[in-house]
């Protein structure tokens, strides 16, 4: 594989990890505002929820549960993102200092 292809790998490999990091924190966020609207109404307010492909009746205490579990898993998803996205970076680096990789802005 060329320089240049390696190059690209890497820079592609980042680029989706960020781009998936944007959307997951996009959605804790989505997540973060919908359950602190849950948590201002009765307990035992019905409430729908997606389940799957279908809506599932249930009241605003077990729709909160399940959101709290969702955005638990969520927040451990963006950590491990960030370290892989991390991780990457770190080896890109070191590639570009074995290769003495110079970029050249034109």
């Amino acid at each position: 594989m060329s320089f240049q292809n390696q190059y690209n790998e890497y820079q592609q490999t980042i680029r989706a990890l960020q781009e998936h990091m944007a959307t997951i924190s996009s959605q804790i966020a989505e997540h973060r505002v919908v359950r602190e609207t849950l948590s201002k109404v009765p307990q035992d307010r019905k409430a729908w929820r997606l389940a799957d492909t279908a809506m599932v009746e249930t009241n605003a205490k077990d729709a909160g549960e399940v959101l709290d579990e969702k955005l638990r898993g969520l927040e451990q998803l963006q950590v491990k993102l960030e370290e892989e996205c991390q991780g990457v970076q770190k080896e890109f680096d070191d590639w570009k200092v074995k290769n003495n990789v110079k970029i050249v802005r034109g």
